[in-house]
C-alpha cells in the first residue's frame, strides 16, 4: 500500500488470491481504497478454448465477488471490450519469482496469454511471499516476465 501511496496510480489490476496466495481475499478491498480504479479478472474461457480472461471494473462499495468457472472469486459487472488501456500497475498472482523476472504461474496460460502484448514499460508486479522469490525460476520463450515483486518484506523494483 505504501508505494500505491507514493507513487501516481490511477488504474490499477489485481485479483482475488487463492487461499494458499498472499494477501488473502481482502486484498482487492484494500487495494481498491489506495487507487482511483481498479480492475479484476474474469475468466472469459474454461478448457474448451484458449486461456481468455475479461476484466471488469470492481468496486467494493457497489459490488459483491462471485465465485466463477474455476471457482476463483471474479467480479459479476460487465467486462470491458478489448483490452482495456491506461492501466498504470498489473498486480498478477505467481508461485515463483526471480531476479530477472522470471515468473512460475500454476500453468494455465491466463497471464501469459492476455498479458503478451503489454507495453515494454508496463508495470508487472507479481505478489508472492519472500520465500517464494528465488535465486531462479525456469521459463518457456511465451512466459510473461514480471518487472517488480511484492513480498511480505516490501516492494522490489527488478533490474529486467
Amino acid at each position: 500500500m505504501e508505494y500505491l501511496r507514493t507513487h501516481d496510480i490511477s488504474v490499477a489490476t489485481a485479483y482475488v488470491p487463492m487461499r494458499f496466495e498472499p494477501g488473502g481475499v481482502e486484498l482487492p478491498f484494500a487495494l481498491a481504497n489506495e487507487v482511483q480504479h481498479l480492475l479484476l479478472p474474469r475468466i472469459a474461457t474454461a478448457n474448451d478454448g484458449p486461456p481468455l480472461m475479461d476484466f471488469c471494473a470492481f468496486d467494493p462499495r457497489t459490488e459483491q465477488l462471485v465465485p466463477g468457472p474455476m471457482g476463483i472469486l471474479e467480479p459479476p459487472g460487465p467486462a470491458f471490450s478489448g483490452f482495456p488501456a491506461g492501466i498504470d500497475l498489473f498486480f498478477i498472482p505467481a508461485l515463483a519469482v526471480d531476479s530477472t523476472g522470471a515468473r512460475l504461474g500454476q500453468g494455465g496460460g491466463y497471464y501469459d496469454t492476455n498479458l503478451a502484448e503489454l507495453a515494454p514499460d508496463a508495470e508487472v508486479c507479481a505478489i508472492v511471499y519472500a520465500h517464494e522469490y528465488l535465486d531462479h525460476v525456469p521459463t518457456e520463450p511465451w512466459d510473461l516476465r514480471v518487472t517488480s515483486v511484492l513480498t511480505e518484506d516490501g516492494f522490489t523494483r527488478l533490474q529486467v
